[in-house]
């Protein structure tokens, strides 16, 4: 995913970009295994009127790298860790969205 969503990136595909990006969120929520959870992400994703990838000016790479972080944990088997960068990946999107709107959106 991260290659792909890269690549759109990079190609200034934002309509990709955000459906890449929503595809792997899905899918790390899907291999919880916690399916009423699930779905209530997947209804608030998809009623949410838009995207820090789309208002926030450099969200997209950062998100990039730190999803790259979350893999590695997952792939390492270490769900802690993994988990530890899923928080550090929502605090960052929340203080970048925060800093940007208390800037005025400039």
């Amino acid at each position: 995913y991260q290659d792909q969503l890269q690549a759109a990136l990079e190609a200034g595909d934002l309509r990709s970009v955000r459906k890449i990006n929503q595809e792997f969120h899905m899918l790390i929520y899907r291999t919880a295994e916690l399916p009423l959870l699930y779905q209530m992400i997947r209804n608030l994703w998809t009623k949410s009127p838009w995207d820090t990838l789309y208002v926030l000016p450099d969200r997209a790479p950062h998100a990039i790298d730190e999803h790259r972080r979350i893999l590695a944990e997952i792939d390492a088997g270490d769900a802690d860790q993994a988990g530890h960068f899923m928080r550090l990946h929502i605090e960052s999107g929340y203080t970048e969205l925060s800093d940007y709107l208390s800037a005025g959106g400039e």
